[in-house]
């Protein structure tokens, strides 16, 4: 009986000394891990803000691309037309083709 006994408690010692190989390894791995994540936030570029102030006429001109041409009143009125026909759906009332109303 002596036998199995000094066995058993071998192998529970084994499993000890295991356990703490692998908190040591687990420990090891994580100051790696941060020495790697502080190197890399040093390696990061810092933002830069740029506070220096813009003029008025250049936030304008920006937002105003293009030259504007001169338009009449009646070229405007055409424009909207030829827009609001492109919307239309014909109407159809059925005819020799087939189809019945398209209304519904």
């Amino acid at each position: 009986m002596g036998a199995g006994r000094r066995q058993h408690h071998a192998q529970e010692q084994a499993k000890r000394d295991a356990a703490m190989e692998a908190d040591r390894i687990r420990r090891q791995q994580e100051e790696s891990q941060k020495a790697y994540q502080a190197m890399i936030d040093a390696l990061k570029p810092k933002a830069v803000v740029d506070t220096t102030p813009k003029p008025v006429q250049s936030t304008l001109a920006d937002t105003r691309t293009g030259v504007r041409t001169a338009r009449s009143a009646r070229q405007t009125t055409t424009g909207f037309a030829r827009g609001l026909s492109a919307l239309r759906i014909p109407l159809n009332i059925g005819g020799e083709s087939g189809g019945g109303l398209n209304i519904g």
